[in-house]
């Protein structure tokens, strides 16, 4: 026991239960407050406890008859979109209330939506490839790269609940033509600006990132900028971007970190 005027120890043990190590655990104690009665704080008779994170259930798997490259869930999480690079396709996975997936839509290259009011109809293209996609908050606008098809493919609908409709590609055409946009070649990997003003795409063989405004209510994109390595839009350096791979907007919308495995760099 410990008694009050004589010298004592004082340690704290501490042992992890959990499923999980305890990265950076900090645990603080007063000096002991001695009881009235009965004499002394005898070893062990205190204890901590804090909350934690539940752990992860019994994952659940859910069969998919396409090779998938990429996944999002948009912000509602009423739909899941997967993109197929051997099938050059876009899918969307209805999620129920529970989150588990329903059967997909798949939307491929060279697939084509009638349009209304005699307006010519439209084919899908630059899906070739298909690899990374991302949802705006909403649910009603979707974007998916084609590494082959050196594009960004955009998709809408107009009530969350509706099947999406092929809206508009970007492409970087070789040889270019009138409507080419660069910075797309080999596009891997798409993300949007926290704000959703923009939408920017990794062109891992172009070694660049194309910039594009995002209008909020059609979807639309309209090419702003790229930033490419050895074009001078990136100063002073070089050879920083070449293979670029992903891309990460930080929070705040004033950053983005790019890595790009030919460069070795982030």
């Amino acid at each position: 026991p410990i008694v009050a005027g004589l010298p004592v120890d004082w340690s704290i043990a501490l042992t992890n239960f959990g499923l999980s190590d305890a990265a950076g655990a900090l645990v603080t104690d007063q000096p002991p407050v001695f009881p009235a009665a009965p004499d002394g704080i005898l070893a062990g008779s205190g204890s901590w406890t804090c909350e934690a994170n539940a752990p992860l259930s019994v994952p659940a798997s859910f069969p998919a008859s396409e090779t998938i490259s990429a996944l999002a869930i948009d912000p509602e999480r009423t739909w899941l979109y997967a993109t197929s690079a051997d099938g050059d396709a876009l899918l969307a996975f209805p999620l129920d209330a529970s989150g588990t997936p329903g059967a997909p839509i798949a939307i491929r290259e060279g697939d084509v939506f009638p349009q209304d009011g005699g307006d010519p109809d439209l084919e899908v293209t630059g899906l070739g490839g298909a690899s990374d996609v991302i949802a705006a908050s909403g649910g009603l606008h979707v974007y998916a790269t084609g590494e082959t098809g050196d594009s960004v493919v955009v998709f809408a609908r107009e009530d969350v609940g509706d099947p999406l409709e092929y809206i508009q590609s970007q492409t970087t055409e070789s040889p270019p033509g009138g409507s080419s946009v660069p910075g797309l070649r080999g596009a891997r990997s798409v993300a949007l600006s926290p704000d959703e003003r923009f939408v920017y795409v990794a062109g891992s063989e172009s070694n660049a990132i194309a910039v594009f405004e995002r209008d909020e209510t059609t979807g639309e994109l309209t090419f702003v900028e790229r930033v490419a390595d050895g074009i001078g839009t990136i100063v002073p350096e070089f050879d920083v971007i070449r293979g670029v791979m992903a891309l990460h907007p930080a929070a705040l919308g004033t950053d983005l970190y790019a890595v790009a495995e030919d460069s070795d760099a982030v």
